[in-house]
């Protein structure tokens, strides 16, 4: 039992000298595993998001099966994730459906796992959530009307006030795409997601921004609004300026391992450690898994990433 209590101790400290620019003697590690978390309970996705103690219950034993340092929920405020329950866009879904089972999993995980461990939630954007809900067809062109972004906005910050009352220690921002085409959009995106970094901090929680893309005209002003930036996809700045942003701006970067990885290629982490290391020099950085790991990957080779990140 000590031994595996100073394992959590180390876990959250290590997060947190990451985000006040200390140096760190490993890489932490961010992995995406609600739908591996599935597979290990032998349950499918949608019973996990309707079942908020069969969600803590799968990724408690995943993550002990794994040897992860995180617990992380997602809340999904999408369209496509609130319809099956009738519900139409307000600033209410925390109230209702996969959304409202998701916040009660993360109320009882941070209970049950105490304040040591590190407890993250994500949550869908507001830009992501307008797009997604067909009601708004100025947003599902890209051109949003500030009542549309606004009542989007209000809706997150609910929920985040909610995830709030949690404690975690990290609560990330899931937006798929942030590429505003001038500079007039670029300032209403970072002024529509500005609230949620505040209202997080208020929480003592650390903002994280996720996303598939990030344009350039936006990466250097959020760089300086968040804890850290998670690229859920490649991303087109090299090394060296994310670097230049963390020295500058005291943001960090969560990098995406490769895939091949995760299916028992754990050579390939030597090039991206080295990588790192070179740009980084053990300050900023840390890994994640992009996307969702591959509900097919097998058990002991995330553990075994896990172990060799450490």
């Amino acid at each position: 039992m000590l031994a595996k209590n100073r394992r959590l101790i180390s876990a959250k400290s290590i997060f947190k000298d990451l985000f006040r620019g200390k140096r760190l003697e490993h890489v932490p590690f961010l992995p995406f595993i609600f739908e591996l978390a599935a597979r290990v309970e032998q349950v499918t996705t949608e019973q996990l998001q309707n079942d908020p103690g069969l969600m803590v219950n799968a990724l408690l034993n995943t993550r002990q099966v794994t040897g992860v340092d995180v617990v992380l929920t997602r809340v999904d405020l999408s369209f496509s994730a609130q319809k099956s329950e009738g519900c139409g866009f307000n600033a209410e879904l925390h109230r209702h459906g996969k959304a409202a089972v998701s916040l009660e999993a993360t109320r009882r995980l941070r209970e049950i796992i105490g304040k040591q461990a590190v407890l993250a939630c994500q949550v869908t954007g507001p830009l992501t959530l307008a797009r997604s809900y067909p009601d708004f067809q100025e947003a599902a062109a890209g051109k949003f009307e500030q009542s549309s972004l606004e009542a989007a906005r209000q809706a997150v910050l609910q929920v985040i006030k909610v995830i709030g009352e949690s404690r975690p220690d990290l609560i990330l921002i899931k937006e798929k795409k942030i590429a505003p085409e001038t500079a007039d959009e670029a300032s209403a995106t970072t002024s529509c997601l500005e609230p949620l970094w505040n209202i997080i901090r208020f929480y003592d929680a650390e903002p994280l921004l996720v996303s598939q893309e990030i344009g350039g005209r936006t990466l250097d002003s959020l760089a300086g609004e968040v804890s850290g930036i998670v690229f859920s996809n490649s991303f087109d700045c090299g090394l060296s300026e994310l670097s230049r942003l963390h020295q500058e701006k005291g943001v960090c970067f969560g990098l995406p391992l490769p895939g091949e990885v995760f299916t028992g290629r754990h050579e390939l982490l030597d090039g991206f450690l080295d990588d790192i290391k070179e740009a980084f020099d053990g300050r900023g950085v840390f890994a994640c898994s992009g996307g969702e790991i591959p509900p097919d990957t097998r058990v002991e080779s995330l553990k075994a990433v896990a172990g060799l990140l450490k």
